[in-house]
């Protein structure tokens, strides 16, 4: 999976960060089912590379390389019914990791998880849509994601999706990396939109390939005794998986 982030802020701090792009191999297995029938996955990230592009300096590469060497083999554990549907993730981001690089491996795995396609019951054909919701967690952001997918195409076991979605969160308190003692921070609004298409062999566990796209805007109210202000986030971010 190749993942490119750009952030950029205002309001009582300003800040504009193009993450580089990076690469992550993914490898996955399915070593049991849970009793009831689901999938128990196990996943993992054997290597990382930073790649040039999205207008980062060669400092801000060595920079976060650095930083992903001290997570070479990050895993994690998924559960999947035999449809596809997500029914709860998990990744193991050690808790001395930078706050930058927590955030942007947090990003990998919800990319990751957004790549798998929820099949309907019952069997659908070619220009079929449906939609699905899931409950999720984003770093500290307690969310939810409406996706809308469409089968464009179907041949033998390979079927291809376009896929729109909306990620959504209530106001809440969130626990933000880095995050200084005697801080409050409140989410007050959150919306991600995405669009991507994604190739699948329903004799696999992973996508074959796919990209999405999507961008979207965030707004917190920090509190800190005496400082009180609002800080907005806008968020661009593109992933792409493929064969290793």
């Amino acid at each position: 999976m190749t993942m490119t982030e750009s952030i950029e802020q205002s309001g009582a701090s300003r800040a504009k960060v193009n993450v580089p792009p990076i690469r992550a191999t993914i490898a996955a297995s399915l070593p049991d089912t849970t009793p009831n029938g689901d999938l128990h996955v196990t996943f993992s990230y054997p290597s990382f590379e930073v790649l040039k592009g999205n207008g980062s300096t060669a400092a801000a590469r060595r920079q976060v390389q650095r930083a992903l060497e001290g997570v070479q083999g990050l895993a994690g554990e998924m559960t999947l019914t035999t449809q596809g549907v997500v029914v709860d993730s998990r990744l193991d981001i050690p808790t001395d990791a930078d706050p930058s690089i927590a955030q942007i491996l947090g990003q990998l795995g919800d990319q990751f998880r957004s790549l798998t396609v929820p099949l309907p019951e019952p069997a659908v054909g070619e220009g079929a849509r449906w939609r699905a919701t899931t409950e999720l967690t984003l770093g500290a952001i307690q969310a939810r994601n409406v996706y809308e997918y469409s089968l464009k195409k179907r041949d033998g076991t390979r079927l291809q999706f376009d896929i729109r979605g909306t990620q959504t969160a209530q106001p809440q308190s969130v626990a933000l990396p880095g995050q200084q003692p005697g801080v409050d921070v409140r989410l007050t609004k959150f919306k991600t939109t995405f669009r991507g298409a994604v190739t699948l062999d329903s004799s696999r566990l992973l996508a074959g390939s796919g990209r999405i796209a999507g961008n979207g805007n965030q707004t917190f109210r920090v509190d800190a005794g005496r400082q009180k202000g609002t800080v907005r986030q806008h968020l661009d971010l593109e992933a792409s998986i493929k064969p290793a």
